[in-house]
């Protein structure tokens, strides 16, 4: 019969339920973006896929910035930002990755779309 002392079975315990795997995210994630627009023109940003944004941001003018709550089902989710002028003008896209902050910053310029973590939204 094998004798186990009370420390080592305490210590594979602790081990066992501190090795345990991640827990799944719920579903939608919430993530706030600020889109801030460098171009020249009037922008706005298009959900792709299940992705939800609430409220949104439309018409931002050249040289200001919005916030908006983009719902998300992915971990890697596309911010695409459009010309209000011409909506088939696509400025360029930048990915979000929500489940590694939940704060984000995408600008907007004439060379294309950048995002970043940031702070979230006040």
């Amino acid at each position: 019969m094998t004798h186990r002392s009370p420390l080592l079975v305490a210590l594979l315990s602790a081990l066992s339920s501190a090795c345990g795997g991640p827990t799944a995210p719920q579903w939608p994630v919430m993530v706030q973006l600020r889109l801030v627009n460098a171009a020249n023109e009037a922008v706005f940003i298009k959900a792709q896929g299940e992705e939800s944004l609430y409220p949104g941001v439309a018409n931002l003018a050249p040289n200001d910035s919005a916030c908006t709550t983009v719902n998300a089902y992915a971990d890697a989710v596309p911010v695409e930002v459009h010309a209000v002028t011409t909506p088939d003008v696509i400025y360029g896209s930048a990915w979000i990755r929500p489940l590694s902050g939940t704060g984000w910053r995408a600008v907007v310029g004439t060379d294309g779309v950048t995002a970043g973590r940031s702070e979230a939204c006040s």
